[in-house]
């Protein structure tokens, strides 16, 4: 699935009207401005949007609200999305400039260039605050990940799905952190000859060779470095490893087949609570751990203690962002978030619906 973004003008304001220089100005939105939201509303309400995302100006939030409540999703606000300040003239009547500085009246009228004004922010400004390292993650299928940082890609555990077109300028490293065919695949090798900022880093139970000078194999418990990033591997409570990733101020984790595998008909003492404690055992090497964004097992298959892994770690490290995945079907998501279990942290779940859905986080640079 390609991610479609949809850019949308605020609609009509009193500041319009009024001919203003509109700038960080705010100004209620006109009953010809209602009019044209619902023609927006009504001309866009066949299509599926993921996420909305307007300035603090109400004028842009009222523009698409409709929209967002149409697709049951809440209007992001960014304050550095917000139009440019125009200095001393910002909210002033065009009348009024052109009485104090006829000039900057002509020259915008005539050329529609900004035009340089006491006080006022610069393009360059704008463009700084703008310019926010913006993380897009991408859902591939299963349990494999793509995250798009500011000079990097990192990819997770694929084995199938539509891969993004990169950045060729970006570092690439992918990760598979087994070697079970639901983790695996030796088609990532292929990858090497349309990138060539690309590094594999492989648990040591795949045998599969990678590109010379380009793979790595470790096991658990292993500190790793390349570039600036900055591996630790933890012992899987199924085959091969997990990975924590920081990359430059942010942290990633990536469970793999790490997880609390309770099983209905196995025995408890002999299978459920030797797996409880391995388990536990991993995830206290993390506790506290202040991670940015996770990847996790939700598994299906395992009914009712589906959510022990899941919810075990969320209480045991101080996880921002977590995206469920290795659910075989997309209910047990739906389940997990109507679970009392999950009530602490559920705003904290990202709802992964679809192969090829994107996410977007704004972080500081």
């Amino acid at each position: 699935m390609n991610s479609k973004i949809y850019l949308v003008r605020h609609t009509r304001t009193i500041g319009n009207d009024e001919h203003r220089l509109t700038g960080r100005e705010d100004y209620e939105v006109t009953l010809e401005g209602k009019k044209y939201i619902d023609l927006l509303t009504k001309k866009l309400e066949n299509i599926k949007f993921d996420s909305a995302y307007a300035s603090t100006s109400k004028r842009t939030s009222k523009t698409i609200q409709k929209l967002a409540d149409l697709n049951n999703i809440k209007i992001t606000e960014y304050e550095d999305l917000c139009e440019m300040y125009f200095g001393i003239y910002d909210g002033m009547k065009w009348s009024d400039v052109d009485k104090i500085n006829p000039t900057i009246s002509k020259l915008h009228k005539k050329t529609n260039e900004i035009i340089e004004i006491p006080n006022q922010e610069t393009t360059a400004e704008v463009a700084n605050r703008m310019n926010k390292i913006m993380i897009k993650i991408t859902y591939l299928e299963h349990s494999g990940f793509a995250v798009e940082c500011d000079d990097y890609v990192l990819i997770f555990d694929y084995y199938k799905g539509n891969l993004p077109q990169f950045d060729k300028d970006k570092k690439i490293c992918v990760f598979a952190s087994h070697v079970h065919y639901d983790h695996f695949k030796k088609k990532i090798f292929t990858w090497a000859e349309e990138y060539e900022n690309i590094h594999y880093i492989l648990s040591d139970d795949i045998e599969a060779a990678g590109p010379k000078d380009q793979t790595e194999h470790i096991g658990a418990d292993v500190d790793f470095n390349i570039w600036d990033l900055r591996i630790h591997t933890l012992k899987s409570t199924d085959e091969g490893v997990a990975f924590l990733v920081r990359v430059k101020e942010k942290t990633f984790f990536h469970a793999g087949d790490l997880n609390w595998w309770y099983w209905e008909e196995e025995d408890d003492e002999t299978w459920n609570e030797p797996m409880r404690q391995a388990y536990q055992k991993e995830i206290a090497k993390i506790e506290g751990e202040e991670i940015d964004y996770a990847f996790f097992p939700l598994d299906s298959r395992q009914g009712e203690e589906s959510v022990l892994g899941i919810n075990y770690f969320m209480r045991h490290t101080n996880t921002k962002i977590i995206f469920p995945m290795h659910m075989w079907g997309y209910d047990i998501l739906d389940k997990f978030l109507e679970n009392s279990v999950s009530e602490p942290y559920r705003e904290r779940i990202m709802k992964v619906k679809e192969p090829g859905q994107s996410f977007y986080f704004e972080e500081e640079r």
